[in-house]
């Protein structure tokens, strides 16, 4: 869960030149992958629906951002990516992670 709160908020702060001093338009493959490996234990656990554990992972991110908290539209960005995670609009990319072999130690 940790490394999941990270990368959003990365993601997040990128807008305002924050953490790496670049912009992101994107998660990267490994985040995503995190992501929603966590979003489908989550759902073993507790059959929370995908999108919910999404927005939770958001307002946990906001919750423990130690730069500020987000601003309006960088949560709106952020949990647009998050849920874009969630519906499977990444998960050619997360194919590409498993097939390195990346994925197998989860």
């Amino acid at each position: 869960m940790k490394t999941c709160i990270k990368a959003i908020q990365d993601y997040a702060c990128s807008g305002r030149g924050g953490r790496g001093k670049q912009y992101r338009s994107f998660f990267a493959d490994e985040e995503a992958f995190c992501i929603k490996a966590f979003m489908e234990y989550f759902y073993k656990l507790t059959h929370v629906a995908a999108v919910q554990t999404g927005s939770l992972l958001v307002w946990m991110a906001n919750e423990l951002n130690p730069i500020s908290k987000f601003s309006d539209w960088e949560k709106k960005n952020v949990a647009r990516e998050v849920n874009d995670v969630a519906i499977g609009r990444y998960d050619g990319r997360i194919r590409r992670v498993n097939g390195r072999g990346v994925g197998k130690k989860w």
